[in-house]
């Protein structure tokens, strides 16, 4: 990932003597067609019930041109047909998410069915790639380099797992990504250039957040960003204000359509289950105030050493543990920070599915699901940048961005210790692979050049831990989810302390450079088995299993209703004589009025078993052994009929 000096002749840019940057630049073109081209194989079931939410408003916008979703609720009024995550709004049932996805899936969706709605994040994945390569380049000048950072992202993260997803997550990462990109390119412009891409970043956020609500956390990043380093400060916040007033105001209008409401992070909900911005006026406040403190360190001529920082930031963690006020907010972000970013089993989570899978594992309603260090085993090694500043301006100042983007984005969640409910790693984290991976590329090309490491070494290293992952892995069940979770944990912590003590003690850095350097290495090996081979062979056997189960049932004489998991009834939405339903959210009971309304009615009632006893079902009315019907891969108990 460097170029040949004295102390590393034999670096990666050595090992590819015959790729110019134009080469290195169609590798990344040709793995981004390979993931668009993938979308025509790609299983298309649903992976949660929050994909076939966004079907449900695709289909809706596309069969019949309005947001409202019907599903036998103006007859029978029932909350188990509203599948917990769609609203009773003014003028309908409507999905509870943002409606770009249905404006942008609903015309893929009438010409190529789901796999239309697939395509919008395969496209977006790829692009990111691009994004990453390009900005990696523009930072540093090493097209390597550059080739190293998307490579990182495709194959030493869980980010390719998204680009095969019906929830907009990859789309997402796009507009962060870019909107980050172009903020950074207009820091040190001159005010009218500064204020066009400022205008454009803020457009993207604002597309962005029509498909996910999340989106919003870049932008107090950008501000912070922008009020520390812009040459043109007062014109790229304008800028930004102006390019985001559009789409948030369209956004809105949606709302106002769908719950009632201007509110353009509403989801239509008043319970506390949704997003209601006096719920955050506090967070909000904390902002505003840590903006404000950033505008008068602009304004003085001051700038604070990194001993200052680091001392005032331990100072202030000391002053928090101190005082009873604060004591509780810090131990909180502790264990966020404990079950997010380092060990995802230690989670305080009663939910029934979530148990407890051997010594030191637990499986997540059967997958072994992963906090972001046990997902990025290399992560750990970042810390060395506290050590290893890059050398050029650019690529340091993007550190510094990126640091004040991760953790603005992270902290929302780790305050709530939020894991994103049923998946196999934390994707709401998704937006901070991408710079992750441009920093993890600088940081090998730094260790490689000052360690004398060869390519081929790292390599091997990489191999090894590639090789590991798979052989445990394919061993038994328990091999694999001690992988997923205690294994990478172990290397992940392992390779933090390596980190901390080489930024502690200067004297022994030289030493412990080529540990570090191997065991990153390694660290990236296992997060590809982990990621894109693991999560995304998972998450896609998944998918095939649901979209089997929904065949199936498409298959069934109605008029029925059929309580199962919504991601596997997606075949259903083109038979209006097919009702879903879903149990309470928290308890899983079933409304029997409905369903004794239904019967009456003359549908049958389908209940799958995967999820449920027969104990639970005999309320409703006796059945025999008969009566339990094997539908695709999946059983289910038959009322009526």
């Amino acid at each position: 990932m460097a170029t040949s000096d004295a102390k590393g002749p034999r670096t990666v840019q050595a090992a590819l003597p015959l790729l110019s940057g134009r080469a290195l630049q169609g590798i990344v073109l040709g793995l981004g067609f390979l993931v668009i081209a993938g979308t025509a194989i790609a299983a298309v079931g649903g992976f949660i019930i929050d994909e076939m939410i966004y079907v449900l408003g695709a289909h809706a916008l596309s069969e019949a041109g309005s947001f409202a979703v019907e599903n036998g609720w103006t007859t029978f009024r029932s909350d188990d047909l509203l599948l917990w995550l769609t609203v009773n709004g003014p003028n309908g049932v409507a999905p509870q998410y943002p409606p770009g996805t249905a404006v942008l899936g609903a015309p893929l969706y009438g010409a190529f069915g789901i796999r239309g709605m697939i395509l919008p994040n395969a496209v977006a994945a790829a692009a990111t790639l691009w994004l990453v390569f390009a900005l990696a380049r523009r930072l540093t000048g090493d097209a390597t380099l550059a080739l190293g950072a998307a490579g990182l992202l495709a194959f030493g993260t869980y980010f390719l797992e998204y680009a095969y997803g019906i929830w907009p997550h990859a789309i997402a990462v796009l507009v962060t990504t870019a909107a980050l990109a172009l903020t950074f390119l207009a820091h040190e412009e001159g005010p009218r250039t500064a204020a066009g891409r400022a205008v454009l970043a803020g457009l993207i956020i604002g597309i962005g957040m029509t498909f996910r609500a999340d989106v919003i956390l870049a932008l107090p990043a950008i501000g912070a960003f922008v009020i520390l380093y812009a040459r043109a400060p007062v014109a790229m916040i304008a800028g930004g204000a102006a390019g985001l007033l559009p789409p948030v105001a369209l956004l809105s209008l949606a709302n106002q359509v769908k719950f009632g409401t201007y509110n353009p992070l509403s989801y239509g909900r008043f319970d506390g289950s949704g997003i209601d911005l006096a719920n955050y006026l506090p967070l909000g406040g904390v902002v505003l105030l840590g903006l404000a403190g950033l505008v008068a360190l602009r304004l003085t001529a001051w700038r604070p050493s990194r001993r200052i920082v680091i001392g005032a930031g331990l100072a202030a963690l000391a002053l928090a543990a101190a005082l009873p006020a604060t004591r509780h907010l810090l131990l909180t972000a502790l264990h966020g920070i404990h079950v997010l970013v380092f060990d995802m089993t230690a989670i305080n989570e009663g939910r029934p599915g979530v148990e407890p899978a051997g010594e030191a594992t637990r499986l997540f309603w059967g997958l072994p699901k992963k906090a972001l260090g046990q997902s990025l085993p290399w992560f750990g090694a970042l810390l060395l940048l506290l050590a290893f500043r890059p050398e050029a301006k650019a690529a340091r100042r993007w550190a510094i961005f990126s640091t004040i983007f991760t953790a603005i984005w992270m902290a929302p969640f780790i305050m709530r210790a939020w894991h994103g409910g049923l998946g196999l790693n934390m994707r709401y984290f998704l937006p901070v692979l991408p710079l992750l991976s441009i920093l993890g590329a600088l940081l090998m090309q730094r260790l490689m050049r000052e360690s004398g490491i060869a390519a081929r070494s790292v390599l091997l290293a990489l191999l090894f831990g590639f090789a590991a992952v798979m052989a445990v892995s394919s061993a038994s069940t328990s091999g694999l989810v001690a992988m997923h979770q205690p294994v990478s944990k172990t290397v992940f912590a392992v390779l933090t302390g390596l980190a901390l003590l080489t930024v502690l003690s200067p004297a022994l850095r030289p030493r412990l450079q080529r540990s570090a350097t191997l065991l990153a290495a390694a660290g990236i090996g296992m997060a590809a088995g982990l990621g894109p081979v693991g999560d995304l062979g998972m998450s896609q056997a998944r998918r095939d299993r649901a979209d089997q189960i929904s065949t199936a049932l498409a298959r069934e004489p109605g008029p029925t209703v059929i309580y199962g998991r919504p991601e596997t009834m997606a075949s259903l939405l083109a038979r209006p004589d097919m009702l879903m339903a879903v149990g309470n959210r928290l308890t899983g009971v079933i409304d029997t009025g409905f369903v004794n309304a239904a019967l009456a009615a003359g549908h049958r009632v389908l209940i799958e078993t995967e999820a449920r006893t027969l104990d639970e079902l005999e309320g409703f009315r006796a059945f025999s052994p008969e009566r339990i019907l094997t539908i695709g891969p999946s059983r289910f108990v038959e009322l009526g009929g």
